[in-house]
Formats: C-alpha cells, structure tokens, sequence
C-alpha cells in the first residue's frame, strides 16, 4: 500500500522552474517569449474574426492578440465579451506575426 502511495504521489508531480509549469502572464509580456513557450493569459475575447480565431485582449494596455481556439476548447461553455477568460496557450511564431494557439479555456474565477 506504501508503494502503490508513493507511485500516486510521483505520478502528479511536475517540474517547478524555468520551462515548467506556465503562470499567468500578460499579452505585452507573452508576445516577447520564444516560440512554443506556454502561457496562461487573462483577459477578454473581444470577437471571432473566422473561424476559431478570436482577438483578444488583456489589461496590459491596447495590446491584442489573434488566438487560435479550437471549437472543443470551448467544452460547451457560453462565452460573451464581458465575461473574462483564463486561456493556457503556446506562442505562435510566424515570420512576420506573433498568436497564441489555446490548449484550454475556462473562466476566469
């Protein structure tokens, strides 16, 4: 029984440091990462400019961002403008544009 604890325990751990685990950021400091970097932003999908893709903006200022969100990230969840977001995300870089590709979204707390 301590064993099969100790392997319970391992199998939740994860690393805390330097390309670890993502903390909340802004838009203005996400769009300075390398790419591939995660993130969590904070913020508002301000409209759907096609499909699955959204602008979105924080309170970093009159930064906004293009996000690529999948129709399943949305898991049923009705989103408006006013209601704010909690999205975990990779920077996309292209050659002349910076996005952020969703892997979840949620609402904000």
């Amino acid at each position: 029984m301590g064993t099969t604890l100790l392997l319970s325990l391992t199998a939740n751990a994860e690393f805390i440091g330097e390309g670890g685990t993502a903390e909340v950021t802004t838009i203005k400091n996400a769009i300075e990462l390398s790419d591939d970097s995660r993130v969590i932003v904070e913020g508002h999908l301000v409209k759907k400019l096609k499909n699955e893709l959204y602008l979105f903006k924080d309170d970093s200022g009159e930064v906004e961002i293009e996000i690529e969100i999948d129709d399943e990230d949305f898991r049923n969840i009705k989103i408006s403008s006013d209601d704010k977001v909690r999205i975990t995300a990779e920077v996309d870089i292209d050659w002349t544009t910076t996005s952020l590709e969703a892997e979840y979204l949620e609402l904000a707390k």
